[in-house]
């Protein structure tokens, strides 16, 4: 946990495993104790992927999860993933905890 909480120590983490044994369960306290730690939902977003998922619902799933609902009506696929861009990067120190990732999303 203390390597989430200070800046700039960890950029991404994997956990990956067989089904089953208790990967969502880890991240689902993770995300528990990060919740605690910031007094906020504010920077701590879980999202859960799913199987079959494309980069497109992907972004809106995050969009969602940041209640950045004026994103969902923008059509540009690549407009949209500038603005969330901008906006991951305007939100300093997040945690972004993506579960049930089947596949490598640039």
């Amino acid at each position: 946990m203390s390597w989430l909480m200070d800046d700039g120590v960890i950029s991404k983490i994997g956990v990956y495993g067989s089904g089953g044994v208790g990967k969502t369960m880890l991240l689902k306290e993770i995300h528990n104790e990060l919740l605690e730690c910031f007094k906020t939902s504010r920077r701590s977003y879980w999202i859960s992927v799913s199987h079959g998922n494309i980069l497109p619902m992907l972004q809106d799933k995050i969009v969602e999860a940041m209640d950045l609902t004026y994103l969902l009506t923008e059509k540009d696929a690549i407009r949209k993933a500038t603005y969330l861009c901008y906006e991951l990067k305007q939100r300093n120190n997040i945690v972004l905890l993506m579960d049930d990732v089947w596949e490598y999303f640039h």
